[in-house]
C-alpha cells in the first residue's frame, strides 16, 4: 500500500542520512524525506524532524536555521507529537544513546518552540557521549570548546573529538583540525 511505499522512503531516509547499513549520502536522504513530507502519511511527521536537523546542520542541503525551525515546529506543534520531548527526556534517561542525543541537540538549540538551555543539551550529550556515539561526542567537544552550558576547556573538548574521530567521523578530524590550527602560535615578524 501507500503507507508502505512511503514507509520504504523513510527509513532510505534514515539509512542514506546516518550511514546505518550503507553508504552514509545525505543529499539522497533529504530527497526521501522530502518525498516523504509531499505525501499525507503515518511518517510524514517524523521526516519532518529529520528534515529539520538536515537544514540545520547543512546535511544533504544548503544550511538554512529558518527552514530548519520550521520543520522543527511542524514536528513539535502537532497533536500526535505535542509530549514527544516529555516521552524521548523519560527514554534518554533510560539508556538510549540516539534519543540521548536527539534531545541534547534540541536544548542546545531552542528548536521547535523549546527554549535553549545549554546545561541540559551538555547533560544529554555526555550520556550519548559516554556511550561511545561519535556524533554527541563532537556535539559535546564542541560545548566545551565555545564554553557552552559547561567552563571552557580545549583539552577536554580534543579528547572528544579524537574519540570521535578515532571512529572514523569526519566531522571529528575536521574539528580537531581546526581546534589545532587555531592553537598555534601566531608568527610574529623580526626586524
Amino acid at each position: 500500500g501507500i503507507n508502505a511505499e512511503y514507509g520504504g522512503q523513510y527509513w532510505s531516509g534514515i539509512f542514506c542520512e546516518d550511514g546505518s547499513g550503507t553508504e552514509q549520502n545525505s543529499k539522497k536522504g533529504f530527497e526521501y524525506f522530502n518525498e516523504v513530507i509531499q505525501s499525507e502519511n503515518g511518517f510524514t511527521l517524523p521526516a519532518h524532524y529529520y528534515l529539520g536537523i538536515m537544514y540545520h546542520e547543512g546535511h544533504g542541503i544548503a544550511q538554512d536555521y529558518v527552514k530548519a525551525n520550521e520543520h522543527f515546529e511542524t514536528f513539535f506543534s502537532n497533536e500526535q507529537s505535542s509530549n514527544t520531548i516529555e516521552v524521548w527526556e523519560k527514554r534518554a534517561d533510560n539508556g538510549e544513546v540516539l534519543i540521548q542525543y536527539r534531545v541534547g541537540f534540541i536544548y542546545k538549540n531552542g528548536l521547535g518552540g523549546f527554549a535553549k538551555d545549554l546545561e541540559k543539551a551538555v547533560g544529554y550529550f555526555t550520556k550519548a557521549a559516554e556511550q561511545g556515539y561519535s556524533n554527541a561526542q563532537i556535539s559535546l567537544g564542541m560545548c566545551y570548546e565555545n564554553g557552552e552550558g559547561v567552563e571552557q576547556n580545549l583539552e577536554t573538548a580534543r579528547e572528544w573529538y579524537t574519540k570521535a574521530a578515532e571512529q572514523g567521523n569526519k566531522n571529528a578530524l575536521i574539528k580537531l583540525e581546526a581546534l589545532e590550527e587555531s592553537q598555534k602560535p601566531v608568527a610574529t615578524l623580526s626586524e
